[in-house]
């Protein structure tokens, strides 16, 4: 259950890496996904968003296709090749129309897709299904939970 400020116990839900150039898209993304509550870390260029990932890891990474020095495709194939940051969701958000760069978005490894301009809705959901996804997979943050949990499974 959340707090009022949208935290769970004052911790964030989560840790998202927003990969964006633009400024004004940034501050919507901060906005939209403190009001979430979720905590962020931020990257403007690929660069930057790799040096980010060498000392963090977040849960999950919103990231621009368009991006400058490394695009957004080739930062989804570097992270997807990374043993140690492969299992963190990417979601790619772009303006590139879905007809023609979506299949090719998805191809790279991504994990969703959501066009600009932006539905808030539609982010929020799609970021805490991958989330959720993430979680089931990870199991039980508590060492004795998962131990209980694979305990469980044995019978």
């Amino acid at each position: 259950m959340q707090d009022a400020d949208g935290t769970r116990g004052g911790k964030p839900q989560a840790t998202i890496l927003v990969i964006e150039d633009d400024a004004l898209n940034m501050a919507l993304f901060e906005e939209i996904l403190t009001a979430r509550g979720y905590a962020l870390l931020t990257a403007a260029t690929g660069p930057a968003a790799l040096e980010c990932l060498k000392t963090a890891r977040p849960d999950l990474i919103v990231m621009d296709i368009v991006v400058p020095e490394i695009s957004g495709l080739d930062l989804i194939k570097i992270i997807k090749d990374d043993e140690t940051l492969r299992a963190i969701p990417i979601v790619a958000v772009t303006s590139l129309p879905a007809k023609l760069y979506k299949d090719q978005i998805m191809a790279t490894g991504c994990d969703a897709y959501v066009a600009k301009p932006l539905s808030v809705t539609t982010l929020w959901a799609t970021i805490e299904h991958l989330l959720a996804e993430r979680r089931a997979k990870d199991g039980p943050a508590n060492p004795l939970m998962r131990c209980m949990d694979q305990t469980s499974r044995t019978r």
